[in-house]
């Protein structure tokens, strides 16, 4: 069975120039078209920055979970890991990425939630004054589906 049976690829917060903190769509892992899923990979993708980012003006992203959609609560080391399974550093509010310095290069990162909660969402929180956007996106990758195929 090829892999595009086998898992669901849902946009998470569409790819656009950014200046202030979006409101987000918490992605349900149960009811993602071909759920539920048991394994959420999320790919965070933060272009140059718009600004020269500082400890006053800086970018982060903040990954939250919740049993309900409701009730939310930041994400601790134990609940996500880095591309190849390896333990990240989360910081305060489920900080998984931050950016405090000049960033001239696109980068892309891969988060495995492994929290197990129904719910997910990801948020970039701009802090300070953003006069330029900074590029910012994300998409989930839903695998394990209990029903294949998926698609």
């Amino acid at each position: 069975m090829e892999i595009a049976s086998q898992i669901s690829v849902p946009i998470v917060l569409a790819i656009q120039s950014r200046t202030a903190t979006p409101t987000v769509t918490a992605l349900d892992v149960a009811t993602a078209p071909g759920g539920p899923f048991n394994a959420v990979h999320l790919v965070v993708y933060t272009g140059p920055g718009g600004i020269t980012f500082s400890e006053t003006n800086s970018l982060a992203w903040r990954l939250e979970h919740s049993v309900d959609g409701v009730a939310w609560s930041a994400v601790t080391a134990g609940d996500v890991r880095g591309a190849a399974g390896q333990p990240i550093t989360v910081g305060a509010n489920g900080t998984v990425e931050a950016y405090t310095s000049a960033k001239s290069q696109a980068s892309s990162n891969l988060y495995v939630y492994t929290g197990g909660r129904r719910f997910v969402r990801l948020t970039p929180v701009f802090s300070g004054t953003h006069g330029t956007g900074t590029i910012t996106g994300a998409l989930a990758i839903l695998s394990g589906a209990l029903v294949l195929p998926v698609a």
